[in-house]
């Protein structure tokens, strides 16, 4: 389940522009990860205006800090512009994926070897 979050267009106030660090460690989350409709761009200016994605933890922490705005690496772990750091996610159907992946390997690798035992008996 989840939870919904309804924003009154008409009654939400952002800042203008947001001042973006300027580092090839971090990279504004709204604008290079976010695709939306023009008619809801000041509810996706209230809700990732200030938020970063960051290629590692250390840049994350350094720059949240830095720039008072939470900060998001690839992994998914958040650095909360108060300080707060808290875990990852683990996308349980692309482990099994990799999983399903490497075993099918396996078992072609299995075959293979099995074909040329039998030949190497003959």
């Amino acid at each position: 389940l989840g939870r919904v979050t309804f924003l009154p267009l008409n009654r939400l106030h952002v800042d203008g522009d947001v001042a973006y660090p300027d580092t090839s460690d971090v990279a504004p989350l709204l604008t290079r990860c976010v695709r939306h409709d023009p008619k809801v761009d000041v509810a996706m200016r209230h809700v990732f205006g200030r938020k970063l994605l960051a290629r590692t933890v250390d840049a994350a922490s350094t720059w949240s800090g830095q720039c008072n705005m939470d900060a998001i690496t690839l992994d998914g772990d958040l650095c909360s512009r108060k300080g707060a750091l808290t875990g990852g996610f683990v996308d349980v159907a692309r482990s099994r994926l990799r999983a399903h992946a490497e075993l099918s390997e396996a078992e072609a690798a299995f075959k293979a070897a099995d074909a040329e035992r039998g030949e190497m008996q003959r």
